[in-house]
């Protein structure tokens, strides 16, 4: 409980009116500059790093040995089924690999992703860096030593001359870039400053841009995975002729998992209209142009029509939902409408670079042969974004716009909501939650006072008789003490050093034991009474007194001893102004 005496202190130091302590304000972590905790950040994060890349190598090799374990007719040890192993696993930080007189440039994305998650949930794995400077130093770490390790990896495991050097570049991109957006995510120190850099009307454009892509994405997706389910019979019968021991079996179905993300982003392009190619094909909703496809079961389910199909049409509407998510998502987040529409530029500009650099990366060809070009066109890109500009923009213009609370508060016109999340919400004020319980005290305490007043009234007209010595210390104090200058702040508190018993809340009212004086004395005057009191204060016998502890609790006195209070006080201003004469 804290002390009316205690000043109240905001976060500035500065005294708040009142008279009562806050709670503390939620602080600021700061940044961990010291060069005992930046070896110590950045010595965790080359441990994660270490560890995602045994994570990832795990992996390939495990399958490997499966792969190798239940094909009898592989021969030999396992030995080159693990360089292969290592070579995929080469294969999936983004460069082209060599395998035999060949080349293949197509990326299983499948372990590409999974590297990704990997390394962008390093940073809520062990010892987390604390402030901008650490966050920036984990993600860089992370990125050079899961770099170097790659390298080195596929340098000293994998066939030699099957993985570029490069690829402890790649590797290190992808580090960078997967450690960035995992900080990003968690809402730290990073996330702050990349959102406070901008205006939140961006921030939340740029998030929006991220939605329609996985929308887009999520669409390829299910359009792939339709097609590859109405030819199931003719895929079952390319494996069987392929391979048909269970070992080759196991394999192709491994191939097909670890390029499934490649085929769905194949399908974006047709299901956004401007189609995919597979060497010389061309396949589009708007008519293909079959061509001799490689022998992979998850391909049989590439369209063979030369017109227009319109099954195929109806994948059109995947962009057209994706757009109007977009702008659900900143009709929820954004009241005014030109701000609005700001927010869906900057949503298909990001979402159209997002299709964009997937596509891309999805894509490559095998080397030298007729399947040199395999996955969508760059095109995609500014297919999605249109989508986006064209229906987006239409829903964000005329959807209703929402109340403006949080964003328009912190500089953001028009923001209803920044959407950060749980961070944002509006914490109560302890200034107010302090108010609020003196007010109730007070309440109660005027409540109480109303109830001695009447009583106390009621007992002085009848004159009742009481024994002085039931007089307690505090009420002997109040009649010698009452004209003793009370010194009252501006907010009508009381100071607890210079006013003696007369308790004066907040609003300025006086306490039971003032009432009552005025109330009982109706045949003395009462400056005459004070002024017989204070001369004769010392003639009062102290063992008439009882000692009593004088607290902030005596105002909870029960109501029966206010009641016989008052006739006791009657009775003491007689005999003093008896002594005094």
């Amino acid at each position: 409980m804290v002390r009316q005496d205690q000043p109240r202190t905001n976060v500035g130091g500065f005294a708040a009116p009142g008279g009562v302590m806050t709670a503390d304000r939620p602080t600021v972590r700061v940044d961990r500059t010291r060069p005992a905790a930046m070896v110590t950040v950045i010595g965790a994060a080359a441990t994660r790093a270490a560890g995602v890349l045994l994570a990832g190598v795990a992996l390939v090799l495990g399958f490997a040995l499966l792969l190798w374990a239940i094909t009898p007719t592989s021969g030999g040890g396992p030995v080159p089924m693990l360089r292969g192993g290592i070579t995929a696993f080469g294969a999936a930080h983004l460069v082209g690999v060599h395998i035999g007189d060949g080349s293949l440039t197509v990326s299983p994305l499948l372990i590409t992703g999974l590297i990704v998650a990997l390394l962008a949930s390093t940073g809520s794995r062990g010892r987390r860096p604390t402030g901008l400077a650490g966050e920036l130093a984990a993600v860089v770490t992370t990125a050079v030593v899961y770099g170097v390790l790659v390298a080195l990896t596929c340098a000293i495991g994998a066939a030699p001359g099957s993985v570029p050097h490069t690829v402890g570049l790649t590797a290190a991109a992808i580090a960078l870039v997967a450690g960035t957006a995992g900080t990003l995510a968690r809402g730290t120190a990073l996330k702050a400053a990349v959102r406070d850099s901008m205006p939140l009307w961006v921030w939340q454009g740029l998030r929006a841009g991220l939605l329609v892509a996985a929308v887009v994405f999520a669409g390829g997706m299910v359009a792939f995975v339709a097609s590859l389910g109405l030819n199931v019979p003719s895929a079952a019968t390319l494996a069987d002729t392929l391979a048909p021991s269970m070992g080759g079996g196991f394999g192709l179905t491994l191939l097909g998992i670890v390029y499934l993300p490649n085929a769905g982003l194949a399908a974006v392009g047709y299901v956004t209209g401007v189609g995919f190619e597979i060497g010389a094909g061309h396949y589009s909703p708007f008519g293909s142009t079959p061509a001799e496809l490689p022998p992979i079961p998850m391909l049989v389910g590439a369209p063979d029509n030369t017109a227009i199909s319109y099954p195929g049409l109806a994948g059109l509407l995947v962009p057209v939902i994706a757009a109007v998510v977009a702008g659900i998502y900143l009709s929820r987040r954004i009241d005014h409408r030109v701000t609005r529409l700001f927010a869906v530029g900057v949503a298909g500009m990001t979402a159209g670079l997002v299709a964009l650099v997937l596509v891309r990366l999805a894509g490559g060809g095998i080397a030298p042969g007729p399947w040199e070009v395999m996955g969508a066109p760059a095109t995609v890109g500014g297919i999605v974004a249109l989508f986006t500009w064209v229906v987006g923009g239409a829903w964000a213009a005329t959807a209703k716009g929402v109340p403006v609370a949080v964003g328009a508060s912190r500089g953001g016109e028009g923001l209803a909501d920044d959407g950060f999340g749980a961070d944002d919400e509006v914490a109560p004020d302890a200034d107010t939650e302090v108010d609020t319980a003196d007010a109730d005290a007070d309440t109660e305490i005027d409540t109480a006072d109303a109830d001695a007043d009447a009583d106390v009234s009621a007992d002085a007209d009848g004159e009742t008789e009481a024994d002085p010595d039931d007089m307690t210390e505090a009420e002997a104090e109040a009649e010698a003490d009452d004209v003793i200058d009370a010194e009252v702040d501006a907010d009508g508190v009381t100071e607890a050093d210079d006013v003696t018993d007369a308790d004066v809340d907040a609003d300025g009212v006086t306490d039971s034991d003032d009432v009552t004086d005025a109330d009982a004395d109706h045949a003395t005057d009462a400056d005459d009474a004070t002024d017989a009191e204070i001369e004769g204060a010392t003639d009062v016998d102290p063992d008439d007194v009882p000692a009593t502890d004088v607290s902030a609790e005596s105002e909870d006195a029960p109501a029966e001893s206010v009641e016989q209070n008052a006739a006791v006080e009657n009775a003491d201003i007689e005999d003093a102004e008896a002594d005094n004469r």
